[in-house]
């Protein structure tokens, strides 16, 4: 689980047994966005961060690779 800021909303990110990846929207419990669909193993890690003025996600994951989303 990671916890960082999209469009001046500070979520959190999740991953789960169903290989997909989740943001929720802390200030109200709820989904914020689309669901990332994720490797086929899960993912071992999760990061958020910002790449110039765009939010991204990185995973790394049980099959060994590393994924990268721009939201």
């Amino acid at each position: 689980m990671a916890v960082g800021t999209v469009n001046g909303r500070v979520v959190a990110i999740s991953g789960s047994d169903d290989n997909a990846i989740r943001m929720w929207d802390l200030a109200t419990g709820r989904p914020y966005g689309d669901g990332l669909t994720g490797p086929e193993k899960g993912a071992e890690s999760i990061a958020i961060g910002h790449f110039g003025s765009r939010a991204i996600v990185v995973s790394g994951n049980w099959d060994g690779t590393i994924w990268t989303w721009s939201l």
